[in-house]
């Protein structure tokens, strides 16, 4: 996602609301409506959402294992 919102947004911009917290924004014109209408950042949102829901569910795969193992631990002692 950042390389394509290097190209198409302004950081400085965007980095106002994070914890850089600028004051002003960039005093380049920028617009975004052309990249809400970009096919390539709806992708790119799409394909990030789609790597988080997989990544939060190896995480939960390897919580339900790591409480299968404690279970079994215990079992044993």
């Amino acid at each position: 996602m950042l390389t394509y919102l290097t190209k198409h947004a302004s950081l400085k911009n965007i980095d106002s609301y994070g914890i850089l917290a600028w004051n002003k924004k960039s005093k380049l014109k920028h617009s975004n409506y052309k990249m809400f209408q970009d096919i390539e950042f709806e992708n790119v949102i799409d394909n990030q959402a789609w790597d988080l829901k997989n990544y939060i569910l190896s995480l939960e795969e390897l919580e339900n294992t790591m409480d299968r193992i404690i279970i079994e631990t215990n079992r044993e002692l």
